[in-house]
């Protein structure tokens, strides 16, 4: 009796996986999906650049800086150095000298095209005008090091105060 059972039961259990098999789909798909966030970043140099003279007799042009630019937008990514003011003593502020900058890409990866949208500024302290800027852009996802030039710029005809000037450079990401 048990055997008929089993038999009966194997019987019908065949019928169903043939019928089964017989309205399945012969092939399927499902999709993966990942969004990855919107990022961009600006890395500076490990360590600030100084200069030490005996006599300023010239521009003083310190070593060129390698700065990191990154961004993932398929758009691009639009970046700014800046100052918001010239070289300014550090114990008095009152006491200034005019500081220019210059941007270069020296080297990319990724996709994205990089350009130089302005290449060269200075400030112009004897006209009020502290604020000096360079720019660059990309059309798209990549990573660029980006070569910034500051220099202490020299005018036989202004004094200096003694003691150490200062400058500090800013960045800003946007978008195109």
């Amino acid at each position: 009796m048990l055997a008929l059972f089993f038999s009966i039961s194997f019987a019908f259990l065949c019928t169903i996986a043939l019928a089964t098999s017989a309205i399945a789909a012969t092939s399927a798909s499902q999709k993966f999906r990942l969004a990855v966030p919107s990022s961009s970043m600006v890395t500076p140099p490990s360590s600030d650049p100084v200069i030490s003279v005996a006599e300023v007799n010239g521009d003083q042009v310190f070593a060129p800086q390698t700065w990191i630019v990154q961004g993932n937008a398929t758009s691009g990514i639009v970046v700014d150095f800046w100052v918001e003011y010239a070289f300014r003593h550090v114990n008095d502020a009152t006491m200034k000298n005019d500081a220019s900058l210059q941007v270069a890409i020296a080297s990319t990866t990724g996709p994205g095209v990089w350009t130089v949208n302005k290449a060269s500024d200075q400030t112009n302290v004897n006209l009020n005008d502290e604020e000096a800027s360079v720019q660059i852009g990309s059309d798209g996802v990549g990573v660029a090091n980006v070569e910034l030039n500051v220099a202490f710029k020299y005018d036989a005809q202004h004094v200096l105060a003694a003691g150490p000037y200062e400058l500090i450079l800013i960045s800003t990401i946007s978008s195109p």
